[in-house]
């Protein structure tokens, strides 16, 4: 499965970076989409800005995503973050005496089960709810507050963490309905037999202490793998050290630039009991959109793998092994796009460097990384040939071609125009 995670969109803001940015992500979406296809899209807030009217300018960017991921628009998962809010003084007034009560976090659960205050809290996602109806055709389930989707590959939480999110600086003071969590975590199947993600606006930190301790706990009993959010411009992970279980959890920043956010977005690759999830960043000085490798040691490569468990024998080993072989396929496959799109003829870097300095570089990468990957890949395909469908061997042969011509046309002494083209579909091979 291929999920590509955005959050904090802010359409309206509508600065020269910001344009470049989100017209370069729909090309950087569209290559993705082509190694690998995707799944969904999940958007985890703050589509609109400081709370201003929806209009076309956020359903084209989003057809405009959805499109780039050739996705329909039941792919996307949409979740309202603080900016989607309207304000009104009765809620202000209301979140005030939950605030003042002994016990706060108990207070919003009783709330919660009343109809008419509960409508009270609701009422500032009116106009998100009008838009979610109007863009995906269907209801937006606020009175769930919380909701758990089958994906088939995962099961995703849609937590709502902003029920009582009212203005600035609330950051390490927010509640989300425990108990309303706890009724949707109930839902999930007893055992275990697929990834669990959650996902929310805020970050994890930006709830009251006691709260984030009582989420953490049912994140824990509950299997939870990940937790997605936003909220915070600025991209980061982070592994909850004091679970039983390894929760990881993934801040995404925003696909708008205001002097301190940095562009960004998260792409998700699910394998048999593995996570491959990449940050993206855009890099404002040269305009483009690049891997971020700069969040951690264990994203030094650009890609962080997050093992999690599920319980067996759900799947054949056959499925098992196929699963094993696409993860160390692309893996191999990644590192050499790398490289070749930072030291290749046609990288940035061929723009700034000598060209005898390059094609050193270049020639040295080639040898070190590139042909050793390709004759891993070639190895690792020939002795697995059994698993892949008979409609796709043939990719296999379009593939030793390309190999065997890129190689000749590197050691060789003459150079040829007339390489056979890399397959992209080698990336599919095994479906």
């Amino acid at each position: 499965m291929h999920i590509l995670h955005l959050s904090d969109i802010h359409a309206q803001i509508n600065n020269y970076q910001t344009r470049r940015m989100r017209n370069k992500i729909k090309e950087k979406i569209s290559e993705l989409s082509r190694y690998k296809p995707y799944n969904y899209v999940i958007l985890s807030g703050d589509i609109t800005h400081q709370g201003q009217e929806y209009s076309e300018t956020h359903t084209s960017f989003l057809h405009d995503i959805l499109d780039a991921a050739n996705l329909s628009i039941s792919n996307l998962i949409l979740l309202p973050g603080n900016h989607d809010l309207i304000r009104n003084t009765n809620r202000t007034e209301l979140i005030e005496k939950i605030y003042n009560d002994n016990s706060p976090s108990d207070n919003l659960d009783e709330i919660l089960d009343q109809e008419n205050n509960k409508s009270i809290l609701f009422s500032a996602f009116k106009n998100f709810s009008q838009f979610y109806l109007d863009l995906k055709k269907e209801t937006y389930l606020i009175d769930d507050v919380h909701t758990v989707l089958d994906l088939d590959k995962c099961y995703l939480i849609s937590i709502n963490t902003c029920l009582i999110a009212n203005q600035a600086g609330e950051e390490g003071k927010l509640l989300i309905g425990k108990s309303k969590l706890l009724d949707c975590l109930e839902k999930l199947p007893s055992k275990k037999d697929k990834p669990i993600i959650a996902v929310g606006h805020h970050t994890l930190d930006c709830l009251e202490a006691q709260e984030k301790r009582a989420i953490l706990s049912l994140f824990d009993d509950y299997k939870i793998d990940l937790y997605l959010s936003g909220h915070v411009h600025s991209a980061s992970y982070n592994y909850e050290a004091n679970n039983y279980n390894s929760l990881l959890t993934l801040v995404c920043s925003g696909v708008h630039f205001d002097g301190y956010t940095i562009g960004g977005f998260v792409d998700i690759e699910i394998f048999e009991n593995q996570f491959h999830i990449t940050q993206y960043h855009w890099n404002s000085q040269q305009e483009y959109w690049t891997r971020n490798n700069s969040l951690g040691r264990r994203m030094i490569e650009g890609t962080l793998i997050h093992d999690f468990e599920i319980a067996k024998n759900k799947r054949s080993e056959e499925e098992y092994n196929v699963e094993i072989l696409k993860a160390q396929l692309f893996d191999l496959l990644n590192e050499n796009e790398r490289i070749f799109k930072q030291y290749g003829p046609k990288s940035i870097i061929a723009n700034q460097k000598p060209y005898s300095e390059l094609a050193y570089v270049w020639k040295e990468k080639v040898n070190s990384i590139i042909l050793p990957n390709n004759d891993k890949v070639l190895l690792l395909l020939e002795e697995n040939i059994e698993l892949m469908p008979l409609k796709n061997r043939h990719i296999l042969n379009t593939y030793k071609n390309h190999v065997e011509g890129f190689k000749n046309n590197q050691l060789g002494d003459f150079k040829s125009q007339d390489v056979p083209l890399f397959p992209t579909e080698i990336y599919t091979i095994f479906d």
